[in-house]
């Protein structure tokens, strides 16, 4: 299926680079996606109960169709197409040093989610109250839906890189309130809503640092990656959460989502892409080729880039240490 949530958050970034409101942008994209994972389900069930038993897929594969088509349409607001030749093309998005830590942050994060999901539905089940795991879930949703809709109506001047470390730690912190509190449904909940404040904010950060590390034209490849990223992680963590529940139980499941989510934290607190002093090379140097200028954004003749980055993260440059190496 096309990834029409990195084609979105592409456009947002073209349209809002550089605009503090492109942080409220992305805060409504993660907004919709958490409505859909709250709706979806229970309209599917809705359908497939009262209607039959194909219809939630119908139904969906048309609010896919009609929405692509519609979504298509909308030409005013698409990026210029690059035109460039396979020699002319940039590097991959995921050579940025600052990309592969947050696409390896989102693997954690996915994986985490998947975890929990499967390890709250067993521990439901285990204690007599298997219809209760689809309202614990969705209110751990709905913390992150309020949280995302605060987090996008205000206007930050912290650096980005600092919330979204703060948002990994909170989240793997989130993880051992759920696993603490594995005895009582009604705590698991809670901690559930608790859990789920941290989040639409560092997913929405995670997605605003990926428009600031790669050239412009790989935006839409950098969104892609963490698209990957977390159907990979919830591919991963989901089965890995059944094994272990067959095997130990949902307790234990949930123990593991915490390794998950300290492993997360330390991506995002520790690895030196987010730490050290410069912005990636390709976006700073201009090509010095007149015809490439205005595929890469940027001015060959005044030798500066006209398109900047809406978040300026710092990554790890050899040459920042020593201007005389070669690359």
């Amino acid at each position: 299926m096309p990834q029409f949530g990195a084609y979105s958050r592409a456009r947002w970034t073209f349209l809002l680079t550089g605009d503090d409101r492109l942080v409220t942008a992305l805060s409504i994209e993660s907004l919709v996606d958490e409505a859909v994972f709250v709706v979806g389900p229970v309209l599917t069930a809705l359908l497939v109960t009262t209607v039959a038993p194909a219809a939630g897929l119908l139904a969906a594969a048309g609010i896919v169709l009609v929405s692509g088509l519609v979504y298509l349409s909308l030409h005013s607001t698409e990026p210029p197409v690059s035109r460039a030749s396979p020699q002319d093309l940039g590097p991959s998005s995921l050579r940025s040093p600052g990309l592969k830590v947050i696409v390896g942050v989102f693997l954690a994060i996915a994986a985490m989610f998947g975890l929990i999901e499967v390890g709250v539905v067993a521990l439901a089940r285990e204690h007599g109250h298997a219809g209760a795991a689809g309202l614990m879930l969705g209110l751990w949703a709905a913390g992150s839906l309020m949280s995302g809709t605060v987090y996008g109506a205000i206007r930050w001047r912290s650096e980005a890189s600092r919330r979204f470390q703060i948002g990994a730690a909170a989240m793997a912190v989130g993880c051992v309130l759920i696993t603490a509190s594995s005895a009582e449904l009604i705590l698991v909940t809670l901690s559930l809503v608790i859990a789920g404040l941290a989040n639409a904010p560092t997913l929405i950060t995670g997605n605003t640092l990926a428009s600031a590390v790669v050239p412009r034209d790989a935006i839409t490849e950098a969104y892609t990656w963490l698209s990957v990223a977390v159907f990979a992680g919830i591919a991963v963590g989901s089965p890995l959460g059944g094994v272990i529940i067959d095997r130990v139980g949902p307790s234990v499941c949930l123990t593991a989502s915490i390794v998950a989510g300290t492993v997360a934290a330390v991506l995002a607190t520790a690895c030196k892409p987010i730490h050290q002093s410069t912005v990636i090379p390709w976006i700073a140097a201009a090509p010095q080729d007149p015809e490439r200028a205005d595929r890469h954004g940027t001015n060959a003749k005044a030798g500066s880039p006209i398109w900047k980055p809406a978040i300026a993260l710092r990554v790890h440059h050899p040459s920042q240490a020593d201007p005389s190496q070669g690359h």
